[in-house]
């Protein structure tokens, strides 16, 4: 089979006892066999998609000092920036900046697993407080829509989605099964 686009997923038909079963059984469908959706009926408006990526293109704007100000060598729970090149990915370079923002949350006391040294706080450019009250509000919205898709998948017995706050795919952590990407609503 040959994927020339993604499927789109309307997350509300799951909420509708006359649609529930056949959205299920589609998400289902499409955890298993693609892997890859986009999803639509989310709730989370226009306004918050374009304050999201206008903030984030005003931090890739900022001074490169103020960036690496928040370097996320800086940080034992790899928070922060990475400038372009510093991140690499089954040993070659990313040629690619990025900051790794994660949902607000106190390092783990006593960890037991690799991954709990990655629960901890977020570093922002003093220049952008913005940047903290948006992915605030983001991390927020997204976990009610990875509630609302777990809730949804752990019925049609399907892998948990992972929700990307991104318009475009990306690939998905390669333990995971199923990826989904919320949609914007198209411009009209």
């Amino acid at each position: 089979m040959t994927l020339t686009q993604l499927p789109v997923l309307d997350l509300s038909l799951g909420d509708d006892p006359a649609t529930a079963a056949d959205f299920r059984a589609e998400l289902r469908r499409v955890t298993h066999e693609i892997g890859f959706f986009y999803l639509t009926g989310h709730g989370i408006s226009d306004a918050e998609f374009s304050r999201i990526i206008d903030v984030a293109q005003n931090f890739f704007a900022l001074p490169e000092d103020e960036k690496l100000a928040i370097e996320n060598t800086n940080s034992p729970h790899f928070r922060g920036y990475t400038r372009t090149g510093g991140e690499r990915t089954q040993g070659r370079v990313d040629w690619r900046e990025q900051i790794d923002i994660g949902p607000e949350r106190a390092p783990v006391a006593e960890p037991v697993n690799d991954f709990d040294h990655l629960t901890g706080p977020n570093q922002y450019p003093e220049s952008l407080p913005e940047l903290r009250e948006a992915t605030d509000s983001w991390h927020a919205q997204l976990s009610q829509v990875a509630h609302a898709s777990s809730n949804s998948g752990r019925s049609a017995s399907a892998s948990p989605a992972i929700i990307s706050p991104t318009r475009s795919p990306r690939m998905p952590n390669p333990s995971s099964r199923s990826f989904a990407i919320p949609k914007p609503s198209p411009s009209p």
